[in-house]
């Protein structure tokens, strides 16, 4: 009950779930940039690539649970984290290809509420 007193500040909130994909995203790209330039066998090579979609992957799984916890709230803040979101990742090109689906649809249900 305490958490749902608390007053919560969609700015920052925002920022977190963003932060937190862009860091998983980023050590993901960074892992798979490091396997592709690394001379090893295939196999080896196959296997750390295979483990690095995956934590991309994973990213993406955990930036829409987050989303989509605010996404079914119907109040004020809700609108507010999610218009923070947008405008924090709405127009980069670096993000994942479920990333831009996720901002799409929010660009899309934004426009329409």
């Amino acid at each position: 009950m305490a958490e749902e007193e608390q007053e919560i500040d969609p700015i920052e909130e925002a920022r977190r779930i963003v932060g937190a994909y862009m860091i998983d995203l980023g050590w993901a790209r960074r892992n798979i940039n490091r396997v592709v330039n690394k001379f090893v066998p295939i196999h080896d090579k196959e296997a750390e690539l295979r483990f690095a979609e995956s934590i991309e992957l994973d990213a993406d799984e955990h930036f829409g649970q987050a989303v989509d916890i605010w996404r079914h709230d119907n109040s004020k803040t809700a609108k507010a984290v999610l218009s923070e979101i947008l405008r924090l990742l709405g127009n980069r090109n670096d993000i994942s290809f479920f990333g831009k689906r996720i901002m799409t649809r929010l660009r899309g249900e934004l426009e329409i509420k």
